[in-house]
């Protein structure tokens, strides 16, 4: 919410910092349009991430990790039973892992292509 009027000094007031992209961490430090913003350590302070450009996955998107390496999204039936669900799998194998765990152990993720015709899941 834009601010109308000047605020009373010393008012305790609640921000959020919209667009504000990690550049640096201890002390948590923003970038904000080519602003440099240091945002100060303590219990007061709460910073939580946004989604990702382009979230949620879609199946057939294929997206990068931090480390660069992609990721495929695809609709899995979690344990062969149960509704289907999108879930991110790996190029190098392993098991898939829900979306919101891939968000969280692997930013910052990045849409690198979006499938031109979205996938339905499977019939059941």
């Amino acid at each position: 919410m834009p601010i109308d009027s000047p605020l009373p000094i010393g008012e305790t007031v609640q921000l959020t910092l919209v667009g504000a992209t990690v550049i640096g961490n201890t002390p948590l430090t923003l970038d904000m349009n080519g602003e440099q913003v240091v945002v100060p350590a303590g219990d007061h302070v709460t910073v939580e991430a946004s989604n990702p450009a382009s979230w949620p996955p879609q199946a057939g998107d294929v997206w990068n990790d931090k480390e660069g390496e992609p990721w495929f999204a695809l609709w899995q039936r979690p344990g062969g039973t149960g509704p289907y669900e999108i879930r991110m799998q790996s190029h190098a194998g392993g098991g898939s892992v829900g979306v919101n765990a891939f968000k969280r152990d692997n930013r910052p993720v990045v849409l690198m292509r979006r499938a031109s015709v979205p996938q339905t899941p499977p019939a059941t």
